[in-house]
């Protein structure tokens, strides 16, 4: 095979350009990584040690109350003794600790104002003439917002020994804040003893260290990155480059190319030793094995080109074998009939015919073959046949549907059979002998009574099933205006994208619409519903309708 040494920069630098932004997203993605844990792992041990410390000083604050008689000092508004104190403690404990404050207060409610009061909180030694200090009975005003005070309330409510943490920012900057409920000793929650510290630092000295984690793991991306990529030119990009060029000229040369044979493939001669080599041999496999594809297709092709055009011909052939023109018997003014079939494949094994078996005599079938497609259209052909043939010498279609039942039995290997009814009406009198093979009840208008009724009429057996089958015969009696329909099962069976079937109620309903017009439209009319009720969805069956109007004779 001849080498291609084609390049095409533009592209290549695309995919190239394409790895090396999809390494640089991993490696930061990677970094961010790296730098989440470390933080978290830092965050969650500086807070371990935040909440240690708090729940020391609490716990050693709470040993120093006297819970009993601060409750007493909170419901009387009097300091106590023992009030007094407890506050030179929590003063010591601010001043000893490093702590921000260390205060007690009493949840009143969620929110709004005056919603916290104050019983004490540890004051340091620049801050004693302070006139914002807090002291028993003090209300918060709008110093504690939804959020903060739904804490102090869980923590009041609380019935464990559990101390509730917090974070805030405030506008002395970020606290962390331990709240314990203190209890008196018949267990009452009396007021919620508060520790909060100062986080400041320790969320700068996390964005210092996250810093150096990003800083150090983009240096050493970027060296992974560098390495990486010139790894990805050689052993992936170019031969990846070579490959696409050769395949490139293989479907530019497909194009053009009027002989599969002559196709050739270049070589992109990939010798990496690993899966790209194997690739690139595949490549090659494949070409092969589109070509012999191809060639097939084309045989192929022009095999189904020939199939497709004889079935157009055995469209046309079975259409013109159906009577299409209309009106057929333009001397005889005693009817009107019109009739439609459509196949759901190009061929069909429904039909309808009409003829004359006389001069005052006209038979109308309506008859569906089972299966579908070419076998049942060739049945079709025979059982039309045989029906016309035999429909002028036997007397009642009875007859005729016993010979050519016993015909068509003769020689049914592929075990098809037909359903079908025919009716030979008196032009004179309108009285129709009728016989029904399995098919369809005939449908009936009454002018008279606008009525249209579906005849109880008893379907005997198939065409072709049995030999010797003895068929029912059947009269019925039409007066001027009186029609019949004949069809087969495609139209109630018939379904939409839902997947329900148009059934004989929506048939009667469309009927009735259509009393009033010819044979002509009441059948163009039948099939424009059907085909908006189905609403495009694939026809499965073949579908056939006939209308007949008996208009009478003069004087009749």
């Amino acid at each position: 095979m001849r080498k291609c040494t084609g390049n095409d920069r533009r592209k290549k630098r695309y995919l190239s350009t394409t790895m090396t932004i999809a390494s640089v997203v991993f490696a930061v993605c990677i970094s961010l990584g790296i730098g989440s844990i470390g933080f978290l792992t830092y965050y969650d041990g500086m807070i371990g040690r935040y909440q240690d410390y708090i729940s020391g000083i609490i716990k050693m604050a709470e040993l120093e109350v006297n819970a009993d008689d601060l409750g007493n000092c909170i419901d009387s508004g009097q300091k106590s003794e023992d009030y007094e104190m407890t506050q030179e403690f929590l003063d010591k404990v601010r001043n000893s600790y490093d702590i921000e404050y260390i205060y007690m207060l009493v949840p009143l409610k969620k929110d709004g104002r005056d919603n916290m009061k104050y019983v004490m909180c540890g004051v340091r030694k620049d801050e004693i003439n302070d006139s914002d200090n807090k002291t028993l009975g003090d209300l918060s005003g709008t110093e504690y917002d939804e959020t903060v005070s739904q804490y102090y309330l869980n923590a009041m409510q609380s019935k464990s020994d559990e101390i509730v943490y917090y974070k805030n920012r405030t506008e002395f900057g970020y606290m962390y804040t331990g709240l314990k409920a203190l209890t008196d000793s018949e267990g009452k929650a009396i007021a919620v003893l508060a520790v909060d510290i100062s986080i400041n630092q320790m969320r700068t000295e996390y964005y210092h260290y996250l810093k150096i984690v990003i800083v150090s793991s983009l240096l050493l991306t970027v060296i992974f990155l560098f390495v990486l990529k010139k790894w990805m030119t050689e052993r992936i990009v170019k031969p990846i480059d070579r490959m696409k060029q050769s395949s490139e000229s293989f479907v530019k040369d497909s194009r053009v190319v009027t002989e599969p044979d002559k196709l050739k493939f270049c070589d992109p001669d990939v010798k990496t030793g690993d899966e790209m080599e194997s690739l690139s041999d595949a490549l090659i496999a494949m070409s092969e094995d589109l070509k012999t594809y191809m060639i097939n297709l084309m045989r192929e092709s022009r095999q189904k080109e020939r199939i497709e055009s004889e079935l157009n011909v055995a469209t046309h052939i079975q259409a013109s074998m159906l009577p299409c023109i209309f009106p057929p018997f333009p001397d005889c003014q005693e009817f009107d009939i019109y009739a439609e079939m459509t196949p759901a494949r190009e061929v069909g094994g429904d039909f309808y015919d009409f003829f004359m078996t006389d001069e005052n005599h006209i038979a109308l079938v309506a008859a569906d073959v089972s299966g579908k497609g070419v076998p049942a259209a060739l049945f079709m052909v025979i059982g039309k046949t045989l029906l016309k043939d035999y429909s002028g010498f036997e007397k009642t279609p009875a007859e005729v549907f016993a010979k050519v039942n016993d015909l068509l039995c003769e020689s049914n290997k592929e075990d098809l059979f037909i359903t079908a009814f025919e009716g030979i009406l008196d032009i004179r009198t309108g009285e129709m002998q009728f016989a029904n093979a399995g098919h369809e009840k005939p449908i009936i208008y009454h002018k008279d009574e606008n009525k249209w009724e579906v005849y109880p009429t008893k379907p005997g057996f198939v065409l072709a099933g049995i030999e010797g089958i003895k068929y029912c015969p059947g009269t019925l009696n039409f007066r001027k205006g009186d029609r019949i329909v004949l069809y087969t099962d495609g139209i109630p069976e018939a379904v939409n994208k839902e997947n329900e079937q148009y059934g004989m109620e929506r048939f009667m309903e469309s009927l009735n619409k259509y009393s009033d017009s010819s044979c002509m439209e009441l059948t163009k009319g039948i099939k424009a519903d059907l085909e908006c009720f189905t609403e495009g969805t694939e026809q499965f069956d073949d579908i056939t309708v006939l209308c007949f109007e008996y208009k009478g004779t003069e004087g009749k």
